[in-house]
């Protein structure tokens, strides 16, 4: 009998050892699953900064307008300025469809009035080597996916509601953009004024 109580004890003790053994063994796996997950969250938490750090970029060069270059016969200022401000509102388009979730993000875009040549003695056209150097003011609006907050970066510049259609803000610029010889339009700078 002791024998059997002895082997009992001794059975007993192994199960305890086996259970703080494995106890152990669940502690270390539940510190790494919770190291994981942390690190997962982290993981998750960068990829969003980063996509919209790459959102943000793309559409910081998007509103620059540096890309936007394209060839014409056309010689009237004012219709160049018209076609170059209807790439302007495809680019804004597009970069909104890939990026909706971005601060300048937007639904719809509309010229308001044709561009017209900026009279003033300071921004006539001008000749330079390769072509001339013309600046236009154009008056367009966008339709936001939301609503602009007190905050938003489209309200810097010349930027109001626009009360003509709901949900819409109309922004007035001044454009400068370079006909080239060869007939290609580039940007050459923006401002709210000269």
């Amino acid at each position: 009998m002791q024998n059997q109580l002895e082997d009992a004890n001794a059975s007993v003790r192994a199960k305890e050892s086996r259970i703080r053994e494995l106890t152990e063994v669940i502690d270390n796996l539940t510190q790494e699953v919770d190291r994981i997950t942390t690190q997962n969250e982290n993981l998750e938490k960068e990829i969003v900064t980063y996509k919209a750090n790459i959102g943000q970029d793309f559409f910081n060069t998007v509103l620059s307008c540096e890309k936007i270059v394209y060839q014409t016969t056309e010689t009237d200022y004012d219709i160049i300025g018209s076609l170059f401000m209807e790439k302007y509102g495809d680019q804004l388009l597009m970069a909104s469809e890939y990026y909706p979730s971005n601060e300048y993000a937007i639904s719809d875009f509309m010229l308001i009035e044709d561009p017209t040549l900026y009279e003033t003695k300071f921004a006539q056209p001008k000749s330079v080597e390769d072509g001339i150097i013309f600046t236009l003011d154009c008056s367009y609006a966008i339709k936001p996916l939301e609503p602009l907050s007190n905050n938003s970066p489209w309200w810097a510049g010349n930027t109001s509601e626009y009360t003509e259609k709901e949900g819409w803000y109309k922004i007035s610029k001044v454009i400068s953009l370079k006909l080239s010889k060869g007939g290609y339009v580039t940007f050459e700078s923006v401002g709210t004024g000269l």
